[in-house]
Formats: C-alpha cells, structure tokens, sequence
C-alpha cells in the first residue's frame, strides 16, 4: 500500500492525533515538518482545532507558549478530572504502578524508554501517575534534549517508612543485575 493512501484527509484530525500520542508540548516547526506543510499554516491549522474545542464546549483544549503546542484538558471540566484524580490517588497502587516503582527503585533513574524496555509495555500512564502522587521525579535527561530521568523521590522513601533505599528487601541483590 502506497504511503499516501495512509495519509488523512483531514490534516486537523491528524495534527490531533499527534498531539495525543505525544503527550507534551510539541514544536510547531515539527507537526509542520510531518503533515508537509509550512509553519504558518500548521499554526492556522492548530487555531482552527483550538476554535473547534472551544466552539463545541468539549473537553480538550489547546496551549501555545513560544513556538510549541500541547492538547490538554479544558478549564471547563477541572472539577472533574481533580475528582477523578483523587479517587485514583486515593485507592491503592496498581500492578504497573508498582512494577514501575520497583524497577526505579532498584534500578535508580532511568529514562522512559529504558523503563518500557524492561516492562514491555508503555509505561506513561504509570509515571505521569506516580509523578503526580510525588513518589517519583523526573528531570531533564543531561544528554537527551526533550527527555527525562525518572527516580524514585523522598516521599516514596517517607511512604515506605525507610530511609535509603538500601533498605529495600534484596536491594544489593536485585540493584546490581
């Protein structure tokens, strides 16, 4: 199948998709460089699907800073994502949580596709979670621009009720494989 017959016709739809399986801030120059088209008209383009949400009263949104976009949730239904939030944070922590946390744990920082390699799955709901609940970190990645480290923070340390992670069962075992 030709590479164009995969192509939509709809390029707002496509400049959408993109904003979600990215789940950050993006450069404009770079949404313009796959869709084939130039910066001010992807910037149209992105206005276009901005007035879309607001006109619609829909849940998502669009946020410009300098020359990069994110899609995130509209202002308009932050009750209920906070409320939504606080019953995940307030139930206990999932099976890809944990996973998660115990490879960060006895592994140390790590970046995210370091992580899913080890897992086997995508794993950006899990971190974007335990960032959220402060069990765990993330910083610039010092040799990567755009990437992050993850680690394993203070209140992970405080929740456990230890202080080192030395003291994590198996630690010296399971740390140095």
């Amino acid at each position: 199948m030709e590479e164009s017959q995969n192509k939509p016709k709809n390029l707002i739809a496509a400049i959408e998709g993109i904003l979600f399986a990215s789940g950050g801030p993006q450069k404009i120059a770079k949404i313009a460089k796959v869709i084939e088209k130039n910066i001010i008209e992807t910037k149209n383009l992105l206005m276009e699907l901005k007035k879309e949400y607001q006109n619609e009263n829909r849940g998502l949104d669009l946020i410009f800073l300098r020359d990069k976009v994110q899609l995130v949730s509209s202002p308009s239904v932050s009750f209920y994502i906070k409320k939504f939030l606080e019953k995940d944070f307030s139930e206990e922590l999932s099976f890809p949580l944990l996973e998660t946390l115990a490879i960060l744990a006895y592994k140390g920082s790590m970046s995210r596709h370091q992580i899913e390699e080890i897992r086997g799955v995508n794993s950006v709901y899990a971190l974007r979670s335990l960032c959220l609940r402060g069990l765990v970190e993330r910083e610039p990645h010092p040799d990567i621009p755009r990437a992050y480290l993850y680690k394993i923070s203070f209140e992970f340390l405080k929740h456990l009720g230890i202080s080192s992670l030395k003291e994590l069962p198996d630690y010296e075992k399971f740390s140095s494989q």
